[in-house]
């Protein structure tokens, strides 16, 4: 069989069968998952739970032949699986989403004015989200997204450095509580029998007083995570840390973790 022509999403044909037979030739549009209701007893009450279970039995993208329908009908006359969605397009790549937030930075216009935010997400699609519902929370006016990407070995830190009486010098002399500043690391670890150190580079984006604030926080962050890997990784004989002088960092706004999380998916 000869590979289909390349269609979009909005253009491809797409529909559910209940006879496989009606779908040779055509791809699965989604994985097939056939599903059951497990019993076991519970080893404290010693009464009988029920427990749903499901299994992914076809991947996305196989293509249905005769005796690969005859397998399928078998399994939705047998009531494992009820109905199956098909395509005419062979889709096979899946998206990977991650579970975990990392740093994203999106620019906006916003009443023409351009804006970088700096925020945590999953995906680049929820970051933008993110922005979107920040910006609709804390602008008046029209706007448009005109750029989202990740930021890779970036850390954000939330400053706890400033005191009161700190804050609200700075916001006497500044018209603010701080500014944003960068620093950059690079951290060489040395591993037991290894004759060359392994390298790993961080910047750390951070809101504070000053650059002296902003090299502390970021030492203190390096601190306590070299402490953690040389107390879980005993194969590790050194760790040396290389911290460049903290500079000024363009941006709008830092979107606090709390806010980002409310975009989290789960898996």
């Amino acid at each position: 069989m000869k590979e289909p022509e390349l269609k979009t999403r909005k253009e491809a044909e797409t529909f559910r069968v209940t006879d496989a037979n009606q779908a040779i030739d055509y791809y699965l549009a989604e994985p097939l998952t056939k599903t059951w209701i497990e019993d076991f007893t519970d080893s404290d009450t010693g009464e009988i739970v029920s427990v749903p279970r499901e299994e992914i039995i076809r991947r996305r993208g196989e293509l249905i032949t005769p005796q690969e329908a005859a397998s399928l009908n078998f399994l939705i006359q047998s009531g494992e699986i009820e109905s199956i969605l098909v395509t005419d397009q062979r889709r096979q790549a899946t998206e990977y989403n991650n579970s975990y937030l990392k740093p994203y930075q999106v620019i906006a216009l916003v009443n023409r004015h351009r804006e970088k935010f700096i925020l945590e997400a999953q995906t680049v699609s929820l970051a933008m989200d993110v922005a979107r519902d920040w910006i609709e929370l804390n602008y008046k006016g029209d706007f448009t997204i005109i750029g989202a990407s990740a930021l890779l070995n970036v850390v954000l830190l939330n400053s706890n450095l400033l005191t009161l009486e700190e804050a609200a010098m700075a916001e006497e002399e500044e018209g603010e509580t701080g500014r944003f500043y960068k620093a950059d690391a690079e951290i060489k670890i040395k591993y037991l029998g290894e004759d060359e150190p392994r390298e790993e580079k961080f910047t750390f984006i951070v809101k504070t007083l000053d650059v002296d604030t902003a090299k502390a926080a970021a030492a203190a962050w390096i601190a306590a995570r070299e402490q953690e890997r040389q107390n879980t990784d005993k194969e590790i004989s050194s760790i040396k840390t290389t911290l460049t002088a903290a500079t000024p960092f363009s941006c709008t706004a830092i979107i606090p973790r709390a806010f980002c999380e409310a975009y989290r998916e789960s898996e």
